[in-house]
């Protein structure tokens, strides 16, 4: 009994001493695209799956797609309810044009593994590059449903699929939650479906600040003002429905937003020398005024505080403020300046520079054309340069009552 004992101990040893020796080869070989590392493995465990899948592995590497396929089909056989062996047995087939035999692979897998992404993935692939899209489909969008970073994917697919047909692909991907629907919605952004984009997020609900103001920003970048207003007035709650020739707060009663995007006053980030309040005390009218603080050096270009407005192709504008300033000293005056936003920054029309010194509460009008193109304006304040560097300036200056009219 003891020698028999210490024979089976034996025996134990060496079989595990051979299969970890196997399971080494078997890794060297894949990290180094070793085949005869990976036949050694095999050789030395001829029963074990993992060994056989190694060098299939190394074999699809190395092209060689038929004896790959072999040796997985080796690897099946020895474990039949292994899902990843039926996806790469598929892949296999796939690579030398057995179609019929890689649909058995992965239909195979998808029943082994019904909730897993990779099967349903490779299977609907598959189907797609053989013409049967209304089943890859349904079985693309499991797999992300699954896994959800294959969602852009998914939604490059069916665009090139069907051809940039915007209808067919949100009808083919459904998009059931608030993520997906805003994901497809910038991507149509992108694609220049802006009607498109905007119905997808209007039927969302729950979109997050982050998701609205990436939404509005692909919008934004493709020149789509009238869409990126719309998603903007039904995120901000703003009860006006007349997006054009509206100044959002004039007269500055509400909250300015650093983080603010799309429409309604943004003021500069970073801007060195310049800081902003709302004046409860000093206002031409209303309960406050936008207060500037300038106390040294800032960059004459930059757009202190700014609005995006919607106007309407050659069309003329008067745009109505007021101003006034206090101990303001620079060679660089404010000037509110209204830029095309469809033309790189074009300028329209500039106001007098504001006074220097201090003075009292000034009305300033300014008339501009928009040309065929135009369908948004930047309304800002800026500086003029100065005829030499550096160009300080120092002193207050307080905005209200800005008002923008069709003539």
């Amino acid at each position: 009994m003891a020698i028999a004992a210490f024979l089976v101990c034996l025996w134990l040893g060496w079989s595990a001493a051979r299969r970890g020796a196997s399971r080494l080869l078997s890794d060297y070989g894949v990290r180094a695209n070793r085949l005869d590392a990976a036949n050694a493995a095999v050789k030395l465990t001829p029963s074990d799956a993992e060994a056989h899948y190694a060098r299939a592995l190394v074999l699809a590497q190395s092209g060689m797609f038929s004896e790959a396929g072999a040796a997985t089909e080796h690897a099946v056989a020895l474990r039949p309810r292994d899902y990843v062996l039926w996806v790469e047995l598929g892949q296999d087939r796939d690579q030398i044009g057995d179609v019929d035999g890689a649909l058995t692979a992965f239909k195979e897998a998808v029943r082994l593994a019904p909730f897993y992404a990779q099967p349903r993935w490779q299977l609907g692939n598959l189907f797609l590059r053989t013409g049967r899209s209304r089943e890859a489909f349904t079985e693309l969008r499991r797999a992300a449903l699954s896994d959800p970073s294959l969602w852009p994917q998914l939604i490059d697919l069916a665009w090139s699929a069907l051809r940039g047909d915007a209808g067919a692909v949100r009808q083919v991907i459904e998009p059931q939650t608030p993520d997906e629907r805003l994901a497809l919605a910038r991507y149509f952004a992108k694609k220049g479906k802006a009607l498109e984009a905007v119905e997808l997020f209007h039927g969302g609900g729950g979109a997050s600040e982050e998701d609205v103001n990436n939404l509005m920003s692909e919008l934004l970048a493709g020149g789509m003002f009238k869409e990126a207003y719309e998603v903007w007035r039904s995120a901000a709650g703003a009860k006006t429905d007349a997006g054009v020739a509206v100044i959002v707060d004039g007269s500055f009663e509400g909250r300015i937003l650093r983080e603010n995007h799309g429409f309604g006053w943004q003021l500069a980030r970073d801007v060195q020398g310049v800081t902003s309040s709302l004046d409860l005390q000093e206002r031409r009218s209303g309960a406050r005024s936008l207060q500037l603080d300038f106390n040294g050096a800032s960059d004459p270009s930059a757009r202190i505080v700014s609005q995006l407005g919607l106007v309407e192709p050659n069309s003329s504008y008067r745009l109505l403020f007021a101003a006034r300033s206090e101990e303001l000293v620079t060679g660089g005056p404010p000037v509110i300046a209204v830029l095309d936003a469809n033309a790189n920054g074009l300028v329209l029309a500039e106001s007098t520079p504001l006074p220097q010194g201090t003075s009292d509460w000034m009305e300033y009008e300014m008339m501009f054309n928009t040309s065929d193109t135009t369908s948004a304006v930047l309304i800002t304040l800026q500086r003029q340069g100065c005829s030499s560097g550096p160009c300080p300036v120092f002193g207050r200056v307080w905005l209200d009552d800005f008002s923008l009219r069709k003539q």
